[in-house]
């Protein structure tokens, strides 16, 4: 299989979250989580791009492709390695999914924007392709999102600090 491709999924702050942090520190976290990302995604692939929707994906070439949305405080390179070895493995994409139903990671074998919407599940059924799972992972887009994250000592210290819990 080729070199990897990423694509950074960089969009504004979650209204949710905005609400409950206020302007200025959702788009602190916002930040941070883009800074995570990027780094996950510059350490797992020959080409980085960022861009504010999946959109952007089709121009990224034929495959491997990542797709990473900043909004998942403990991505790493094992979900990305975990994802990469179930496109090595014969699966047509390989999904992390997030604890309320969305996505924090998408891995495609080939850069087919139609794997990208809906859940893995419905994905897999709808257009009949084999499809990995990583383990789920929070999102941080809420009030409880930020409260619960404040409180998982396994959260990195940076997202710790911005989100004001020490």
């Amino acid at each position: 299989m080729s070199a990897a491709a990423a694509l950074v999924v960089a969009g504004p702050p979650a209204a949710a979250l905005e609400a409950a942090l206020g302007e200025e520190r959702a788009a602190a976290v916002r930040d941070v989580l883009v800074r995570r990302t990027l780094a996950v995604a510059r350490a797992a692939a020959a080409r980085v791009e960022t861009a504010g929707s999946v959109a952007a994906a089709a121009t990224l070439g034929p495959g491997p492709l990542l797709v990473l949305p900043s909004i998942c405080p403990r991505l790493g390179a094992v979900h990305v390695a975990a994802a990469l070895a179930d496109l090595e493995a014969g699966c047509d994409a390989a999904y992390g999914p997030t604890l309320d139903g969305d996505c924090y990671l998408a891995a495609l074998a080939a850069p087919r924007l139609e794997l990208l919407s809906g859940s893995p599940f419905a994905v897999a059924r709808e257009h009949a392709v084999e499809v990995g799972l990583v383990r789920h992972e929070r999102a941080l887009r809420t009030a409880a999102d930020a409260a619960a994250f404040r409180a998982d000592p396994l959260t990195p210290r940076d997202v710790r600090a911005v989100l004001g819990g020490g």
